[in-house]
């Protein structure tokens, strides 16, 4: 009869490490998360852009408290991508349409079967003309301004609103309408806040710019780019305080 090969296995002591450091892992976790609840707080702050303040909203007992510490914007830096504009030009005459481009601001566009080109100028997020009904009634009327070019020279400019108004109409085709159907603008391509730590005795003790994904941290306490005000300059910061999680500050001298 041929030769059986037999394996045996036997289970140690040391087999059981990966069971054991399984299961201290979890209950650990589950210390942390408890330790955070009960000693951590998450919360909100605005700051104006060079307002210095202790005072933020604690929304894990749902009412404003204050640091031993204050915080003051520096300087809020917007950055902006630059409006698009998506435009109609119908003949009023055929009532045929001629084109629909997409505009950027400084965009240049032909007209067909002319020798025509237009370029789109300004843009006015809340337009208003002088001795005319006013259009600012309601918030965030937006317009253009379109220039008219012929053979490489200027020949008029004129306004075009968001309800598809032009003022004026070109006298060289007054048949041309121009009106305005969808607009995007002023999309946040990114924005930071540079910020100071400032003491009791109000002395600087840190500085940093901010930016998403990149926080503030100090005295365990994570303050977070969240959202901005650009009409007030006005900053909104996500404040979290984590015992369970490593906190490090670093001082920078005034």
């Amino acid at each position: 009869m041929p030769e059986e090969n037999s394996l045996y296995a036997t289970k140690g002591r040391w087999s059981r490490i990966g069971y054991i450091v399984t299961h201290v892992s979890i209950i650990l976790v589950v210390l942390g998360a408890v330790v955070g609840k009960v000693n951590g707080f998450k919360g909100f702050m605005e700051i104006q852009e060079g307002q210095v303040t202790p005072w933020y909203w604690n929304r894990t007992i749902n009412h404003e408290d204050k640091f031993d510490f204050a915080l003051r914007l520096d300087k809020l830096t917007l950055e902006f991508y630059p409006p698009e504009f998506y435009l109609r030009v119908n003949d009023l005459t055929t009532q045929k349409l001629l084109l629909s481009p997409k505009v950027d601001l400084g965009g240049k566009f032909h007209l067909p079967g002319t020798k025509i080109d237009v370029q789109v100028v300004d843009y006015r997020p809340d337009f208003r003309l002088e001795n005319r009904r006013d259009y600012t009634a309601k918030p965030d009327f937006p317009a253009i301004q379109v220039k008219y070019f012929q053979d490489g020279r200027e020949m008029e400019s004129g306004w075009v609103t968001v309800a598809g108004e032009n003022f004026p109409a070109p006298t060289f085709a007054p048949n041309l309408y121009i009106s305005l159907y969808n607009l995007y603008t002023e999309r946040p391509k990114d924005y930071k806040s540079a910020l100071s730590v400032i003491d009791k005795q109000g002395r600087k003790v840190m500085e940093k710019t901010i930016e998403v994904n990149d926080p503030l941290r100090y005295q365990g306490i994570t303050f977070y780019q969240s959202s901005f005000d650009k009409e007030n300059r006005t900053t909104g910061l996500q404040v979290a305080k984590d015992p369970a999680s490593p906190s490090f500050t670093f001082s920078v001298p005034p």
